[in-house]
């Protein structure tokens, strides 16, 4: 029996048995019957129309963890969550500028 997906819809994240990961599909070219998807880790894909149809792609639940496509572990995160960060010496760019007299 074949089993077709569903078409795919830009900024919906999927699942597939035939891929390790959840992904989310960020762009279609119908001109070019390609579909882009991006990897939850950040890898970028181009699958056709024929594959998006093997691979049986469920829709799923946006992931709640946004750090997945800039590789950021909770180690790099630590002391910048909910923390204001102020520049040590600021002054205002405009009274930096020299006034044209003319």
């Amino acid at each position: 029996m074949l089993v077709v997906s569903a078409p795919p819809d830009v900024g919906v994240w999927y699942r597939s048995p035939e891929m390790a990961e959840i992904f989310e599909v960020v762009g279609i070219d119908q001109d070019d019957d390609c579909i882009d998807i991006q990897y939850f880790n950040g890898d970028i894909e181009e699958l056709d129309s024929a594959t998006w149809r093997e691979i049986q792609a469920t829709e799923v639940a946006e992931p709640e963890d946004w750090s997945g496509a800039y590789k950021m572990s909770q180690e790099d995160l630590t002391g910048y969550i909910d923390e204001v960060i102020h520049p040590e010496r600021h002054s205002n760019p405009i009274a930096d500028l020299e006034l044209n007299s003319d």
